[in-house]
């Protein structure tokens, strides 16, 4: 999805660059990075895909504390652990909300993805190859569509590929929190059960068990249970274009959103607002 240019319908994300940064990231760009200030890092729930108003931007309302929103659509670890100027504004910070993204988009020893498009695949490897000979992996532009094809047509192979990406992203959750040098608090925001496609509910691959284990890690786990709103009053506040009627149904809608900065404020205020001096 290309947010490059607005069309009709479309929302304006006032899309930016700090030094440093090789990603486009949702604005307003902020002014200054002197001060008490918290990074939102994550995927498309984060960024706000087709919602005028993100959790982060929700947050620094309530909490008065600038919010740096890092989200970036598709993401996984990987983005923010390889990008110089991601990493340059999170060293600043004074609190890191981090949320849980989905396994599908890290590099792992069956393929490679794009360093700043997590989505998009780049390539098999010999392992991937030996795993699903039957498979030509030429013809694969964006790991889903691949990981989907293969779950239908290899599902027993298919499983040693799960657990691949569910290790991978233990392996680099821990390397984002334990990058940080403030507290980090976890944001799970779970999608609603009639979202669920073939490969499963996002995040995709993400068990509680793993949310568990990285959290010990954290500062702190707050869960936004998913909403079950009928389709139109989930719907409500968006701004898509027509066209995208389907893909909005499934992120998370404004209530979530508010739900998320709601639960989040008390522990920014613990965290922050409380230690100034």
């Amino acid at each position: 999805m290309s947010f490059a240019s607005p069309g009709p319908g479309d929302l304006d994300y006032e899309l930016c660059r700090y030094d440093g940064c090789r990603v486009d990231l949702r604005g307003p760009r902020k002014l200054s990075e002197v001060g008490d200030y918290a990074v939102c890092l994550g995927a498309g729930e984060t960024f706000g895909t087709f919602v005028a108003h993100p959790w982060p931007a929700l947050l620094e309302e309530r909490t008065g504390l600038s919010c740096f929103n890092l989200g970036v659509p598709h993401a996984g670890c990987d983005v923010f652990l390889g990008d110089p100027g991601l990493r340059r504004l999170c060293g600043g910070a004074r609190l890191a909300v981090v949320q849980i993204m989905g396994a599908q988009g890290n590099s792992n020893c069956f393929y490679s993805v794009h360093r700043r498009r997590n989505d998009r695949f780049l390539q098999a490897s010999p392992l991937m190859r030996t795993v699903f000979p039957d498979h030509d992996f030429t013809g694969f532009s964006f790991v889903r569509h691949m990981l989907g094809v293969l779950h239908h047509e290899a599902p027993e192979p298919f499983e040693r590929l799960r657990k691949e990406l569910q290790t991978v992203w233990t392996t680099r959750m821990s390397e984002l929190i334990g990058a940080f040098d403030c507290p980090v608090v976890l944001l799970d925001m779970r999608r609603a059960a009639r979202d669920q496609g073939a490969l499963g509910s996002e995040p995709l691959f993400v068990t509680e068990e793993m949310v568990a284990e990285v959290a010990l890690l954290a500062n702190d786990l707050i869960e936004v249970p998913a909403t079950t709103e009928p389709e139109a009053e989930h719907l409500t506040g968006l701004i898509f274009p027509p066209l995208q009627r389907s893909a909005a149904a499934t992120i998370p809608g404004t209530s979530a959103h508010h739900a998320a900065a709601k639960a989040l404020a008390e522990p920014v205020r613990s965290y922050v607002l409380s230690k100034r001096t």
